[in-house]
């Protein structure tokens, strides 16, 4: 609404006005008592305006953009294959593939990684770096046809921690126990949502040679 106000007389936009006509105190009493009142509104709505209202934002709204293991290409990724211990998997160009033996003086492991982020694949157990003191989640899964127990552990630093160890009998794998205790594992370490998703579908292409 827009509004023009001089001495004797309101215009309101474009449409009636209104003219006090000083030499009758009286009309002019009546009219001012009946007139001010609206006239207070209609300043108060020309200065008072209220700010326009932005869409609200939604504060819960999925920042999550990583793309899910289904929807990763993997036609371009290399492969890496084991003959002793019988196994390959597929990784991406963009990964370095490290490779532990007795050569190096370890026990044999095989590591895919991007800065923090890694994948171990451990047929012999070993390269501990110790456990989160939080109580892992526990369930069971199958990895190329093997029955896997899996222990994930959320870290402080909002990265995951997941291990995958073969419960089955594996040619030239240390089997595992009840205990879950120096044997065989997959040892993901992701530091974030993307990396947790490529590690996973590097853990899908992964299966064992006959």
């Amino acid at each position: 609404m827009i509004c023009f106000c001089v001495p004797l007389f309101c215009l309101r936009g474009k449409g009636t006005f209104f003219i006090l006509y000083m030499g009758r105190p009286r009309i002019t009493l009546i009219f001012l008592l009946l007139f001010l009142p609206g006239f207070a509104l209609v300043v108060s709505g020309c200065v008072f305006k209220k700010p326009p209202v932005s869409p609200a934002v939604n504060q819960n709204q999925n920042t999550n953009t990583a793309a899910t293991t289904a929807e990763i290409d993997t036609s371009n990724w290399k492969t890496y294959r084991n003959e002793e211990y019988g196994f390959e998997f597929k990784y991406p160009t963009n990964w370095v593939l490290s490779v532990f033996n007795k050569e190096t003086g370890t026990v044999d492991g095989f590591f895919i990684t991007r800065g923090e982020s890694r994948l171990g694949v451990l047929p012999r157990g070993e390269f501990d770096y110790g456990l989160p003191t939080n109580e892992p989640v526990v369930s069971e899964t199958t990895i190329a046809d093997k029955k896997v127990k899996t222990r994930q552990w959320e870290l402080t630093n909002g990265g995951t921690l997941l291990f995958y160890q073969f419960i089955e009998n594996v040619p030239n794998w240390l089997h595992c126990t009840e205990g879950l205790k120096n044997c065989n594992r997959l040892d993901l370490r992701a530091i974030n949502i993307d990396d947790l998703g490529t590690l996973k579908k590097i853990i899908s292409t992964f299966t064992f040679r006959q």
